[in-house]
């Protein structure tokens, strides 16, 4: 009989690289790159043999990376806590860094180094986060060409303020983050529209929108999205998958699921609190997989997050092969995850506050934040996991209110005069009036 309880699933493609190997130290992730006009779609890859580049990290900056997979771990945390009771979650913590570290990157004094701090990031080199963020980002996307990998960046400015965006700052959001970065109208209605099939495109569909409305205060929007596509290594057959019970923490029966089944080698740990398996993407070589930590009989999926450590995680990966009778539900889950106050109570607060906040070094206005939020999907079938998560920081002037322009009438629908003129000397060289005829 089955005996299925709730899962708690590390999904690593979506970390900070908790398993990383080695990548070249490429100048092209060391010094911002000529700005680029391209906008950039869901790379494709054929799924074949792997071949990558394994990664390759600086001491600093894989201390980093563990920091901020911890990091990973304590806001799953609060996000679990602020979830209704027994609510499935989904989230992107490297899309979450990621944006927060080229907002960071506009910003300096305590509102800088409370993001920068939180995260877990080292910013005593110059440039030391966006290079670490270009780095992961690159290597991401080489490391196994038989996963189809995406992580995008966008600035969209609000054309209505009339502020302007620092030369440095543009130079270093094209040379690190690869960032589209337009000037938009947020009045006009295809200003929404072009912002979600951004999303849309850079998700691969799978994050058709995150905005219903542009609100005339925002001065701007900061977007990363985070895209994933890959086959199981060693992948479920269809005619297996049946209708199996699916029991809360308590032990009582919740509903009945889609079980995936099959038993193989996978590497498999076991304390006296959970079960944990990982399941590797493309092959046994894939850097990439997914990590699955039962909690076992007893114990609730907030015991064991409670004392889980990166390095727990990172023994499962190097866990010894055990032959698995293995069944995990076929699933998909939709999230939108609120940031600003799980972000508060981490010790992120000058960057909220309106009178105090200094991203100074973004445009010639003093911005806050006023939005943060995450829209996250994540598909598990027989074959495949497919994610994806997109998130927006919305930023404000601390000038106070913004009021919208006045928009004077002027309908040419009446008979009227016309000159042609040269705008220093004022001389005339046509004219005329027009009376509809």
């Amino acid at each position: 009989m089955y005996n299925s309880r709730s899962y708690l699933i590390a999904y690593v493609g979506a970390a900070m690289a908790l398993t990383l190997g080695a990548c070249s130290n490429d100048d092209s992730v060391n010094d911002p790159s000529s700005p680029s006009t391209h906008t950039r779609t869901a790379q494709h890859y054929p799924s074949l043999v792997s071949v990558g580049k394994p990664f390759v990290l600086t001491d600093a900056q894989q201390a980093g990376v563990t920091a901020n997979n911890a990091f990973a771990l304590d806001i799953l945390g609060h996000i679990l806590d602020d979830a209704p009771t027994g609510s499935s979650t989904v989230f992107s913590p490297i899309s979450l860094t990621i944006a927060l570290a080229f907002a960071a990157d506009g910003a300096e004094g305590d509102t800088r180094s409370e993001i920068i701090q939180t995260l877990g990031l080292d910013d005593s080199e110059p440039d030391g986060v966006n290079k670490l963020c270009a780095t992961i980002m690159q290597s991401t996307l080489h490391a196994d060409t038989a996963v189809r990998f995406n992580i995008a960046n966008a600035f969209f400015l609000n054309s209505l303020h009339g502020f302007n965006m620092l030369p440095d700052y543009v130079h270093r959001l094209h040379g690190y983050y690869d960032a589209d970065i337009e000037a938009l109208d947020f009045r006009d209605k295809l200003s929404l529209g072009h912002i979600n099939a951004w999303c849309e495109r850079q998700t691969d569909g799978m994050i058709p929108s995150v905005l219903s409305e542009l609100k005339p205060e925002v001065v701007a929007y900061l977007l990363n999205a985070t895209y994933m596509e890959a086959r199981w290594g060693s992948p479920f057959k269809e005619d297996l998958t049946e209708d199996a019970p699916f029991y809360a923490e308590g032990g009582q029966m919740l509903r009945s699921v889609k079980m995936m089944q099959q038993v193989n080698d996978f590497p498999y740990l076991a304390t006296d609190t959970y079960q944990a398996i990982r399941l590797n993407y493309t092959s046994s070589t894939s850097p990439f997989g997914m990590t699955v930590v039962l909690p076992r009989e007893g114990h609730t999926v907030a015991d064991v997050l409670n004392s889980l450590k990166v390095s727990d995680l990172d023994a499962v990966v190097k866990a010894s092969y055990t032959l698995t009778d293995l069944q995990l539900p076929r699933f998909t889950t939709d999230v939108r995850t609120e940031l600003i106050d799980i972000l508060q109570t981490m010790g992120i607060h000058e960057a909220f506050d309106s009178d105090n906040a200094r991203f100074t070094r973004m445009v010639d206005a003093q911005l806050f934040i006023s939005q943060i939020f995450q829209k996250a999907r994540i598909e598990v079938t027989e074959n495949s996991t497919k994610a994806a998560a997109v998130t927006v920081i919305g930023l404000e002037t601390t000038a106070g209110p913004f009021e919208e322009p006045q928009v004077v009438t002027f309908h040419a629908n009446r008979p009227f005069l016309y000159f042609i003129t040269e705008r220093t000397t004022g001389t005339i060289y046509f004219m005329g009036s027009y009376y509809g005829n």
